[in-house]
């Protein structure tokens, strides 16, 4: 599912640029639920194999992958330009929330009632999605003042960027959550010679090793530096 995520979530933005949002998500939503309940189905009547979880779960990666960005533009309409930073902020952590709570809840009741009857209870859970979906209110998007380009075009303003290519590259506070070897190997690797690299923080945390080396550098080359100034 990690891989479904990282290489067709690219074709799902492109999508998501393209489609009618409600109608799109709720395929996806259809999708996965015909997923969960047939894995209920499976699990109750005791014929399940691995090899069928590992190909429901394939689907399920390339569904969801898909589906990802838009829900995220999904946001956007429902509250417009000027709660979004808000709306995001709740979005996330209600996101976190059921991340903790979902399999706590998930595993009482595969010790109460079996593997099964989990899946049934998640199938039921993608209805229960479905009607919220269609209930939404949704802001018009503002129509397209050109054609947009084909989608595997799209996709293509998503690979990765040439090398030594980009002035600035900034992060938010996701920067706190994804690899950041990685993400600054990456960043080197585009940036210009003297280019810049902006990372934002929720707090300030000179325990963190990067975050205190990095303001060590900045007193280093910045006289009368002020933290928060």
């Amino acid at each position: 599912q990690l891989y479904q995520s990282l290489v067709d979530s690219t074709v799902g933005g492109a999508i998501a640029d393209r489609v009618d949002l409600r109608p799109w998500i709720i395929r996806c939503e259809c999708v996965l639920a015909a997923i969960a309940a047939t894995l209920a189905v499976l699990a109750l009547t005791g014929v399940i194999a691995a090899w069928q979880v590992y190909v429901l779960g394939f689907v399920q990666g390339i569904t969801i992958a898909l589906a990802m960005p838009a829900r995220h533009t999904l946001v956007f309409s429902i509250v417009g330009r000027d709660d979004l930073p808000n709306a995001v902020a709740l979005s996330s952590a209600l996101g976190t929330s059921a991340r903790i709570v979902g399999p706590a809840l998930g595993g009482l009741v595969v010790a109460a009632a079996g593997a099964g009857v989990a899946f049934a209870v998640n199938a039921v859970s993608y209805v229960i999605v479905i009607c919220a979906i269609l209930a939404m209110r949704l802001t018009a998007r503002p129509p397209r003042t050109t054609p947009p380009p084909p989608v595997l075009a799209g996709v293509g303003e998503a690979l990765p960027l040439v090398r030594a290519s980009c002035d600035l590259i900034g992060f938010g506070s996701t920067f706190n959550v994804v690899d950041r070897s990685v993400a600054l190997r990456e960043s080197a690797r585009v940036l210009k010679p003297r280019g810049w690299l902006l990372c934002l923080w929720n707090h300030r945390r000179l325990d963190d090793p990067l975050q205190a080396r990095i303001e060590a550098l900045i007193r280093e080359h910045v006289p009368g530096y002020d933290y928060g100034a």
